[in-house]
């Protein structure tokens, strides 16, 4: 600890990072999934809202550092595999399966097994990311779990 005043960090380590919760996690750059993102504010525009409200309300869409990421491969993720692109929330998935089975007996249960069943949980994110047109492109730090990787 001598030459650091004591601090368990070093000059090469960020002190606003929790080495604890990063223990075995890969770093990695994503980008912001903007496709993903309008394709679900359309579907939710188009068929109805989904269980999970709030695809309309931007602030949603916000990546703050204590979230957790995610990819939504297939049907309203990014089509390439070059980089990983990631959301932070699950407002407005299952907008079909909503529509379907909201009025069944288990349909609580069929929709959140929808919604479930879109996304791959990536990790989380280091810093904030506004979802504002600008700031998006700029891509995101995360940590990645291995099994995002190996899939």
């Amino acid at each position: 600890m001598s030459g650091r005043g004591g601090a368990p960090y070093g000059s090469y380590a960020d002190p606003q990072m929790n080495p604890i919760a990063n223990q075995g996690a890969v770093m990695a750059s994503a980008d912001y999934d903007v496709g993903a993102k309008i394709s679900i504010q359309l579907e939710n525009r188009d068929i109805g809202p989904s269980a999970y409200g709030g695809a309309d309300n931007e602030q949603n869409w916000n990546i703050a550092p204590d979230d957790l990421l995610f990819t939504v491969p297939g049907k309203h993720g990014s089509k390439g595999d070059v980089k990983m692109a990631v959301l932070p929330c699950l407002n407005g998935l299952a907008a079909e399966a909503t529509e379907r089975y909201a009025n069944e007996r288990d349909g609580l249960m069929m929709i959140r097994e929808a919604a479930k069943n879109q996304i791959v949980y990536v990790g989380a994110p280091f810093q904030y990311l506004s979802s504002d047109r600008g700031n998006v492109e700029r891509g995101i730090g995360t940590t990645a779990t291995a099994t995002h990787f190996f899939d």
